[in-house]
């Protein structure tokens, strides 16, 4: 399996995965999204592999509104699946 490299934007949540040896792109998708987008103070994005899968978690984050997270399974180039979605959860403690 080589060894990947993922990241995703701070507004809009793409998420780009790209091969560290070859420096090509290996998948292109858009992660977890909030129905509201951010508020006044912003929110953020954030992008993790669990350890030792080809699962990559995805979380959406408005500091004043909700957040979002889904999981997906990235072991196929270019196949991206979502294998779990959590309902956006809304409010702020």
């Amino acid at each position: 399996m080589p060894t990947l490299l993922a990241w995703s934007s701070s507004r809009q949540n793409n998420i780009s995965i790209i091969e560290l040896e070859t420096k090509k792109q290996y998948a292109y998708f858009e992660g977890a999204q909030l129905r509201q987008k951010f508020a006044i103070r912003g929110g953020w994005t954030h992008v993790k592999e669990i350890p030792n899968t080809r699962l990559l978690v995805s979380l959406n984050h408005d500091d004043e509104v909700s957040a979002s997270m889904e999981v997906y399974d990235i072991s196929k180039q270019d196949q991206v699946q979502k294998i779990y979605s959590f309902e956006e959860i809304r409010g702020c403690k």
